[in-house]
């Protein structure tokens, strides 16, 4: 989204790459401008950790991240549920992600290639290639498409990875690794 963000955690900074790749986000920021809460009778002072829009709604979501163990302790809970509360009364929502959420299945990892890759990199004079052979095959591996045509498999990635994120071919990134066995479709 084209900004530098700042962050205090791992977690957070794991959370970044699901916003920045996720369809249904239009924006984020980290550290908004927060508000206050009532907690055992006093005004309590929230910075939340995130700050995002969803396209949807276009309406703004504060995000907390915390270690899963530490989102189970009774006072977290206790204080993260005025915290919801104060949110709803302004016409927001607040929601919590932990590691199991922000670091599940091989998605992670896969983003955080997509965005290794996704750089700058102008398209490769092979583009319609690697495209045509995944047109072809239908079903095929990054791998296999660097040993048919003959190319790096860094290339082939760039290239896979900009198809993907144009939209021009769909791969199960969820659930398959992208630099192992990905089988992309076209």
């Amino acid at each position: 989204m084209n900004q530098i963000i700042t962050v205090e955690s791992s977690l957070e900074y794991l959370a970044c790459f699901h916003f920045e790749y996720s369809d249904d986000i239009v924006s984020f920021e980290s550290q908004p401008k927060g508000f206050c809460y009532l907690f055992n009778d006093k005004k309590c002072r929230y910075t939340p950790d995130f700050k995002i829009v969803f396209k949807k709604s276009n309406s703004p979501c504060f995000v907390e991240i915390k270690p899963y163990a530490k989102a189970g302790h009774p006072d977290f809970i206790t204080r993260f549920s005025a915290k919801v509360e104060t949110a709803r009364a302004i016409n927001s929502n607040l929601i919590l992600l932990t590691e199991k959420k922000l670091s599940k299945g091989p998605y992670i990892s896969n983003l955080k290639i997509f965005h290794r890759y996704s750089g700058f990199h102008e398209e490769s004079e092979h583009a319609l290639d690697i495209f045509n052979v995944i047109k072809e095959y239908k079903i095929i591996s990054i791998q296999d498409i660097a040993v048919k045509l003959r190319l790096e498999l860094t290339l082939v990635m760039i290239e896979v990875i900009r198809l993907l994120k144009n939209k021009f071919i769909s791969a199960d990134i969820r659930n398959e690794h992208i630099n192992q066995l990905l089988n992309v479709r076209s």
